[in-house]
């Protein structure tokens, strides 16, 4: 077998192997909020076959209609037939596409450094962990690397189908997410350094030329245009949504920099990516690819010059793209954590090409001593992932979990469903839920089968008590006016604590449940059948202080 049909199979294999793998038990972590917030935009365009951008919150539609395709396969008709596999599969097949797209990359990166990229993507912790989160940044480093790959090869051989999947995939990417801006302005401001680094010193080309290529040129736009259009209109459904999808830039930048929340140091993604340890956790660090990274920078800005055909071009390109991204990211102080997948992503490519350069040097001993570090390196990053998917999922000793959902919520939603078992409607018992600032999510997805939930910021006094009610320590005082000293005598009901323990939706974000005591009689019943050790139990009762 020769190298090129080689290098096209194992880059296939390590594909095939990042879907296979990380599509394992997606359903092991709690749900972020921002994808249950994704998963409930996705109800109505399931339900009722309507899909309308806001132009103020959560992104562009290439997600949501993604998910149509799983959805299908997997019979889910309604919301509630929809699990977290059904939505989660869809980053997941997108991160095996971004490891596929690199057989086009094959004379640009080297044979052996597509290869080599697509194992470091395979393995990289952060790479995999957000290939199983179900919000847009999977989708948007897909898109980013399509384009990347169709300008590359339009620039080896011209031809209109090159200049319309680059189009395509721009197009894409501005229907995936507003940041798009910040990789395409990236790439336009590495085009350009190119250029001065490779003059073109050639004889004026004919006009037949030039034609042809600005046919191409406008092929591209009007594919990115036509993209665009579809989705943002919902294929046609809803045109607002193609002017909405430029009004938004004119708040979305300085709105995200307004949230204090998310407001971090400059430093802050090269710190998550460099060295992470939490308490007495794991070390975290994707250390080996950041140095192989800055290596292949330093051959390629200061080594021997490159050619202007070939992967030379093609690798200066690369590591001014990566370059900028890094520093625009790290500029802006609004900061996610799975932001950094795009211009990590650069790293792990230009990680690719040091590795095939140091291990296939003609010094077999040098050569054996790079393969072995780099080898220990490299299953140092499959430890981390298997531990940051798999063990420690919603854990502040990931670094890549990041305001995320505790995993009380699965306990949560169980001792619900448990008391929904001996109220007489069943599921469709009516409970409520009030959390200041609506900040209730992502309970809204595990009670998504219960079709009577009340969901407010605060305590209406207008509204009927329920007889679950779920609601942070905050509003205790106004709940407590509300349930004991505004009914009018007779129609006042003692509420007992619901859970046992603390829960937490978030690390310090706790709620807590009360249920009123005919319905906690009936549940703790069930819970256990012996009535004297359901009396003893009772908080009613008076218990012995502790010592």
């Amino acid at each position: 077998m020769n190298t090129v049909r080689s290098s096209c199979v194992l880059v296939l294999v390590a594909a095939v192997a990042a879907v296979g793998l990380r599509s394992v038990n997606l359903r092991n972590r709690p749900m972020h909020v921002d994808e249950a917030v994704h998963a409930d935009k996705f109800r109505d365009l399931l339900e009722n076959g309507r899909y309308v951008y806001n132009r103020h919150e959560y992104h562009g539609p290439t997600l949501n209609f993604s998910t149509f395709v799983p959805a299908l396969l997997s019979g889910a008709g309604t919301y509630c037939q929809v699990t977290e596999t059904t939505l989660r599969i869809v980053p997941v097949v997108f991160g095996g596409v971004l490891i596929l797209l690199l057989v086009g990359l094959r004379d640009g990166l080297g044979q052996w450094g597509a290869v080599f990229a697509g194992g470091f993507t395979l393995v990289s912790p952060i790479m995999s962990f957000y290939s199983r989160y179900y919000i847009m940044e999977s989708l948007l480093v897909c898109f980013s690397l399509g384009l990347m790959v169709c300008g590359w090869r339009y620039a080896v051989r011209p031809r209109v189908i090159w200049a319309g999947g680059a189009g395509a995939f721009l197009g894409l990417m501005h229907a995936t997410k507003e940041t798009f801006v910040i990789s395409v302005a990236s790439m336009v401001i590495a085009w350009f350094l190119c250029r001065r680094s490779f003059p073109i010193h050639s004889p004026a080309r004919p006009v037949m030329v030039w034609w042809k290529t600005t046919l191409h040129l406008l092929a591209a736009v009007l594919t990115a245009v036509a993209v665009s259009v579809l989705f943002f209109s919902s294929f046609g459904r809803n045109p607002q949504g193609v002017a909405d999808s430029i009004l938004t830039y004119s708040d979305y930048f300085h709105r995200a920099g307004q949230n204090p929340t998310h407001l971090h140091p400059w430093y802050a993604y090269l710190a998550w990516l460099g060295w992470y340890q939490f308490a007495d956790g794991p070390v975290f660090s994707e250390g080996v690819i950041i140095a192989l990274a800055i290596l292949a920078g330093i051959w390629i800005q200061f080594g021997k010059r490159p050619s202007q055909e070939g992967g030379g071009r093609f690798h200066r390109f690369l590591l001014y793209y990566t370059l900028i991204l890094t520093i625009l990211y790290s500029l802006i102080p609004y900061k996610t954590p799975w932001c950094a997948m795009g211009f990590f992503h650069g790293m792990i490519l230009l990680a690719g090409v040091a590795t095939s350069r140091l291990v296939l040097i003609p010094n077999r001993i040098l050569g054996s001593a790079a393969a072995l570090i780099i080898g220990v390196g490299t299953a140092h990053l499959g430890w981390q992932n298997y531990l940051g998917n798999y063990c420690i999922v919603s854990d502040s000793r990931n670094p890549w979990v990041y305001a995320h959902t505790s995993g009380d919520i699965f306990e949560i939603e169980k001792t619900i469903r448990e008391v929904a078992a001996v109220h007489p409607d069943g599921n469709q018992m009516y409970l409520q839920v009030i959390c200041p600032g609506y900040d209730y999510w992502p309970l809204p997805w595990y009670l998504r089968d219960f079709p009577r939930v009340g969901y407010w910021s605060m305590v209406q006094n207008e509204v009927v008590s329920a007889e679950l009610i779920l609601a942070m320590p905050s509003l205790e005082e106004a709940l407590m006016t509300r349930l004991f000293e505004l009914p009018p005598p007779g129609q006042r009901h003692m509420y007992m604590p619901l859970f046992e323990r603390r829960m937490e939706l978030r690390p310090s974000v706790e709620i807590r449940g009360y249920i009123r005591k005919d319905l906690w009689d009936r549940f703790r019943a069930r819970q256990d059948p012996d009535p004297d050790a359901i009396l003893q139990d009772s908080p009613s009762k008076p218990q012995p202080k502790p010592d």
